[in-house]
């Protein structure tokens, strides 16, 4: 189920629903075994969370020298991977909602938390770089 938002998708985001019964066996009050005594209806609470899932796609170009003319030559990448690292825009949109979170304080500590915090969530420590472009 993807989520929705003023009518707009989220491409990158899933929602992973369960359900769980809370059985009551015993009457709270006298003690009666209820276990074969059909239920009546049901009260339902619900927690909401976010569990962040890193996502790393690497495209590995071949290279190969003609055998013909002697020429090196290298396999394509997808358009939108024109460095070594591309960051996808659920990151991109983490580190602006950092950066929004964080917009109260001076530029320089703003941008070390966002950095920090981000790097943290990545598992790398180049991110800085990133949020310097």
């Amino acid at each position: 189920m993807e989520s929705e938002a003023n009518g707009i998708r989220c491409g990158n985001t899933r929602t992973i629903e369960a359900v769980q019964t809370s059985p009551i066996t015993p009457c709270e009050t006298c003690g009666e075994d209820l276990s074969k005594t059909p239920c009546q209806k049901f009260e339902r609470r619900t927690r909401i969370d976010i569990i962040f899932e890193k996502v790393v796609t690497h495209v590995d170009a071949e290279i190969k020298q003609c055998p013909q003319c002697r020429t090196r030559n290298k396999g394509p990448f997808l358009a939108d991977m024109a460095g070594p690292v591309q960051y996808g825009p659920g990151i991109k949109g983490y580190v602006m909602n950092l950066l929004i979170a964080y917009f109260a304080s001076p530029l320089a500590l703003c941008a070390r938390r966002v950095s920090s915090a981000a790097s943290r969530l990545l598992g790398t420590t180049s991110l800085r770089f990133a949020l310097h472009r």
